[in-house]
């Protein structure tokens, strides 16, 4: 649709980093940082966000990843059912296989959805950022 995200891979001595967008813009305007500065656009789709992981692997040298952050433009918790539906798929051992460990969620702290991510037992293995 024309739309521009960013997805930075960040290769760093024993690991290989994909920081992935979950927005198309961003609607919360934090002092510290761009994303928002365009406006909100739209949401990202489970599978755009697999997507931006799949790319980064294939042009990576060791065409692997281990880990993601979910700390390119948008908030993830605004878009939380495709927030979720990316990391369980990121996480299942029949895709990607990336331990819960190994991902990260950075928000600016919606509480409402925090509260709810932490319920998820899967979930509450991910470490996120405020």
């Amino acid at each position: 649709d024309n739309d521009l995200i960013e997805t930075v891979y960040i290769p760093i001595k024993d690991r290989e980093t994909v920081c992935v967008s979950s927005q198309v813009g961003c609607k919360f305007h934090c002092a510290f940082c761009a994303s928002g500065q365009a406006g909100f656009f739209r949401n990202l789709t489970a599978g755009e966000i697999i997507s931006q992981v799949l790319l980064a692997r294939d042009l990576s040298p060791k065409k692997k990843i281990s880990n993601i952050v979910f700390m390119g433009i948008g908030e993830p918790f605004d878009n939380y059912p495709s927030l979720l539906r990316a990391i369980r798929m990121l996480n299942a051992p029949e895709m990607l296989n990336i331990g819960a460990r190994k991902i990260t969620v950075s928000t600016c702290g919606l509480i409402p959805k925090i509260k709810l991510f932490s319920y998820d037992k899967v979930m509450r293995k991910i470490s996120f950022f405020f």
